[in-house]
């Protein structure tokens, strides 16, 4: 601009050898000067989140024999999910040691329930499983038997078929074994792990 000139408003600017052309008609653009705006204020909307689950340990899982029998010796089979945790065979002199009261089993294997969806940022353990509340969609499920040796001379049987679904009782848990004349009862204590959210769509 040439010293000592005007500065001019847009109103009275003409262009010299272009258009501005509206791209819907292609007319002519308006323009105008304004000091008058319509903001739009963002704000941060925080993400509520929805518990869908929870994760379980199983501690201290043991037998106890509730009478009548008196100090039997047992034997049989114990799966979790499918999964077989104990097993002792019924062999001379009997299968196991006598056993009053609670009990632990020998050798008992806990397995891990699947994992769940990287997402949750959770990885389980044995003993552990992910609990979810979608009607049918897992469980911890026992099943199994066991049996006072035939070398004793009794032969009752003990039937396990329990599940643990969502929503989930923490605290002792106990599976009746359901025989008259020698019941073993399956305990465990159902601990808590840690809770499944997912984003509120």
């Amino acid at each position: 601009m040439p010293h000592g000139a005007g500065r001019n408003s847009l109103r009275s600017a003409v262009p010299i050898s272009y258009q501005v052309d509206n791209v819907v008609n292609d007319s002519a653009a308006a323009f105008s000067e304004t000091t008058n705006y319509n903001l739009t204020t963002c704000s941060v909307v925080p993400v509520r989140k929805v518990l869908v689950g929870t994760v379980v340990k199983i501690d201290a899982l043991r037998g106890s024999v509730e009478g009548p029998c008196r100090t039997p010796a047992l034997y049989g089979a114990l799966f979790i999910n499918g999964n077989q945790i104990w097993k002792t065979d019924d062999v001379k002199p009997y299968a196991g040691p006598a056993v009053r009261g609670d009990f632990n089993f020998p050798g008992m294997i806990m397995p891990t329930g699947n994992q769940p969806p990287p997402k949750y940022g959770v990885t389980l353990h044995p003993g552990q499983f992910a609990l979810f509340n979608t009607p049918g969609s897992n469980a911890i499920s026992f099943s199994g038997n066991i049996n006072q040796s035939v070398w004793i001379g009794h032969y009752p049987v003990n039937t396990y078929d329990a599940s643990i679904t969502y929503p989930v009782r923490l605290g002792e848990h106990v599976i009746d074994g359901g025989s008259a004349n020698c019941r073993v009862n399956l305990k465990f204590n159902l601990g808590h792990v840690a809770d499944l959210y997912d984003d509120e769509t």
